[in-house]
Parts: C-alpha cells; structure tokens; sequence
C-alpha cells in the first residue's frame, strides 16, 4: 500500500487501532504528513494540504480566522503570528516568570501535535502479489514502514528496464525481480534460436520473428502442406511445390491454359491441341498483318492526300490562283451532283474559299449549262479580315491544247449582299458567287485540232481571287 493518497498529503496507511481525530487533518481526513498546528483553534493540518487551501482562500478552514498563524512541531513558523495576549511576548516580558507560567497554559490547552506522536502509531505493511496468495505480516511503527518497504519482499516495484504491458510500465513484487528480468522482460537480451541474431526478446519474437530468413513458415498454395524455410520459400514455389498455378508453356502461341504443376504435364502431353491452338493463332496473326496492311495504305494515301493538299495551298497563297480537275464529268452530269474542289485561301493568310462545279447546271439552266460557283469558307484568318469581302474571282476553263483560247468569266462579291459575310456557324456559307451559265454542254463537248475543254471525260478549272492582302497591314507583316 502506499504511503500516501493520489493528491492528498496524508498519511494513508492501514493502522492497527484506528487513529484519534486531534491527529487527522481537516482537508485530506488522513493521518496527518509533516503536521502544522493553527495558533488559535489549535487544529491540526498536513503541510501539502494546508499550503494548497491558502494558495485558494488564506483562511482556518475550522475556525474561518484569516490569516492564520501556524506552528510546525510546536515551533512558531509565521513571523506575524501574535497570540491573544501579544504583550507578554514583547520583549520586557521574555524572562519573566509570568510569561513562563502563560506559555506552559498555552502548550497545555493547545496540545501542537508534532510528527512524533505521528510516527509512534502502529501500521500493517499488507504488501501481496497479485493473486493475493501471499501476504506481508509485518507490523511497526509508521516511523519504520518506508525502511521496512525498502526491504520488503512483496513491495511492488517497477521493472528497471523499463518494459511495458498495456501501456503501462510493468511493476513486479521484490523477490520475483530477478525471476522477471531472466524469464518474463520485454526488454530482456535475447537471440533468436534460429539464425542467432540479437536484441530483446520483444524485438526477436515480432519483427525478426517476421523476416527472419532460417523461420520456418507454410506455402502459401493451397492444399500444398509443405513447411519451409522463408528464404527457400521462392525456390520451393519455383521447382518443388506441386500447387503453384503457370500458364501453359505453349502460350506464346496462343494456349490459354493455366495448371498446377501437377496437372500441367498432362495438359503439355496432349500434341494435338496445341497444334490447333498454333494454327488459330497463325490464322488470327495473319489477319491482323492484313489488317495493318490495309491501315498503312490508307495512310499513305491520307499522307499522300495532306501533303498534296499542303502543296496546293502553299502554291495558292505564293501565286494568287489555283487550279482544279473536274473528273468524270458524264457521271456528275447525269446524277446531277455537285463537284466540290478543295478548299484553298486567297493569299496567305487571307479569305478560306471553295469552288462547287454543278456539271448539270442549276435552277432555269439546268441540263444545258455548266455553272460555277465560289462558296466563302469558315477560315483560320477570318479574325484579321476585313468584312465583307469586297474582291472578284474568275473562272477560267483551260484549253487542253495549248495555252490559248481559255474560256474566262469573272463575278464579284456584292459588299451589300447579307450572305457576303464571315462565316461562323458553320463550315461552309449556303450561298455562293459565280456563273450559273458558265458554259454549254453543247460548247464544252466541241472541240478542234487547236482547242478541245473536255478530254478524257474531265475538264481543268482554273481559279483566281482579287481580294484585300492583309500583310498590307503593318500588324500583320511579322505573321
């Protein structure tokens, strides 16, 4: 037990007769600890206790006095204590008789308890283990109970290395310390039986415990019931353990199957499956090569496509003109659709166009002329431009004889027109600008040793655009 209460600054211990109250403090109710007297009502108060209830309000807790004068082992330990008759103790009074007879009156009805009478009581040690099968007997005076407790054997004392269970430091009775410290310790020296490595015995049994390379440990595959070494574990699984689920060995040729090893020489036996499989898979291999074969033309031919595109318009933007084929002009005539040329700017970075070729002709001429028409076009540009377009585009049908006797007919942009506008919802405008009477099929099927518009089923067109250059604008010359 101890000696004194968590917070409290008695004494509290099991007495063998139960102590007097003039030796109880009034705050803790405890036998009192290093006793301090009141110089008035004469009540006794533990120094912890008293000191702390001054520290809230500086008043006798029994007799409400403020200020109080205390003694300690009936010495007076308050520099303004002054008793009822402070005249006897000035100095002209010191030594003279009357005073001695009123200081013995005074001792004799106050009684000061000092630690003397304290000391003198008897106590029980009651130290026992834990399964209270033993007990300490030991009575004494409480003057020899801490000495008896430096010494008892049941005294419980915390483990000097400093090992915890829940928490909290472990303390054990004195006569089992040395049993603890060699066989129950966390904290004690230990090696790990297996491979010899050191370090506490907490340390060996959780974390060497697990990576330990010699610790015996069970294959993971199931129902594999082998126990192995850790560090020949990888080697088991790899080469002896007859549950480790691989694929087929022939997988690289399309087998789809994954065995343990103990059904995988079976498996490996059967020939003819993996023939089959090895066909489907050359079959299958073969048609992607098809395929890629098939894409990589069709790239080429996009490649082909672009870069020609590319061409085109860089020769546009440097030349002012452009020039189109309109092939297998029988075929557009009869279904009567339209051919659309690819789209191309005015100059660099100028106005996005796109001439559409009505082979058949439209509205009131169609079926007897050819009509041209120039469609403005959603361009990368267009925020620089100028709106609305003001310029002039020709169409000229070349002669495929000679450079002569081109047939040429021009039109222009109306700057009041609404559909003469840059074009924002859409890729293409609805409306275009040109010739719906262009040329007669009657003219364009005629021809001469000098001149002939249509051989071969096609005919050339070439275009060309007057209209603002927006490099004339200082802002745009560095573009």
């Amino acid at each position: 037990m101890a000696s004194k209460a968590p917070n409290l600054g008695g004494h509290d211990c099991d007495f063998v007769q139960d102590p007097p109250d003039s030796l109880k403090c009034l705050i803790c109710m405890l036998v009192v600890n290093e006793p301090w007297q009141h110089g008035e009502c004469g009540r006794v108060y533990c120094k912890v206790c008293i000191e702390e209830f001054r520290k809230v309000k500086n008043i006798c807790p029994n007799c409400r006095q403020r200020k109080p004068s205390l003694f300690k082992d009936g010495r007076c330990e308050c520099a303004s204590f002054k008793p009822s008759r402070p005249s006897l103790f000035s100095a002209h009074y010191k030594e003279t008789p009357v005073v001695a007879a009123w200081w013995a009156q005074f001792k004799a009805l106050y009684s000061c308890t000092g630690d003397k009478d304290v000391n003198a009581l008897e106590v029980r040690c009651n130290n026992r283990c834990h399964d209270n099968a033993d007990v300490c007997e030991w009575v004494g005076e409480l003057w020899d109970l801490r000495q008896h407790r430096s010494m008892c054997p049941l005294e419980s004392i915390p483990c000097p290395k400093e090992c915890q269970e829940d928490g909290k430091r472990v303390c054990v009775a004195r006569k089992h310390l040395e049993r603890h410290l060699a066989e129950e310790c966390f904290n004690r020296a230990h090696a790990c039986p297996l491979c010899h490595a050191s370090g506490t015995y907490l340390e060996i049994v959780t974390t060497h415990a697990a990576e330990c390379s010699k610790m015996p440990i069970h294959c993971p595959n199931s129902p594999c019931t082998a126990v192995v070494a850790r560090s020949k574990m990888e080697q088991h699984k790899a080469t002896e353990c007859q549950y480790v689920v691989s694929p087929c060995s022939y997988a690289d040729i399309g087998c789809p199957v994954e065995l343990s090893r103990s059904q995988m020489k079976a498996h490996k036996a059967d020939a003819e499956a993996h023939l089959k499989v090895s066909q489907a898979t050359i079959a299958s291999l073969r048609n992607q090569v098809t395929e890629l074969r098939r894409d990589l033309g069709r790239l080429e031919v996009a490649m082909n496509s672009e870069m020609k595109t590319a061409v085109d318009m860089v020769y546009m933007m440097r030349n002012g003109q452009t020039t189109f084929k309109v092939p297998n002009f029988s075929m557009y005539k009869v279904s009567s659709t339209e051919f659309k040329c690819k789209p191309f700017y005015s100059t660099q970075c100028g106005y996005k166009l796109c001439v559409i070729v009505e082979a058949n002709g439209v509205a009131k001429v169609k079926g007897a002329y050819v009509s041209v028409y120039a469609h403005l076009m959603k361009g990368e540009f267009d925020h620089t431009l100028p709106w609305p377009l003001v310029g002039t585009v020709t169409f000229e049908l070349l002669n495929q004889l000679g450079n002569h006797s081109h047939r040429k007919k021009s039109c222009s942009f109306p700057a009041d027109d609404k559909d003469n506008c840059r074009v924002v919802d859409r890729e293409i405008a609805a409306a275009g600008y040109g010739c719906p009477k262009f040329i007669s099929h009657s003219k364009l099927g005629e021809g001469s040793k000098d001149c002939q518009y249509l051989k071969g089923d096609a005919f050339y067109l070439r275009v060309s655009v007057e209209a603002p250059d927006p490099l004339e604008y200082s802002w745009l010359k560095c573009y």
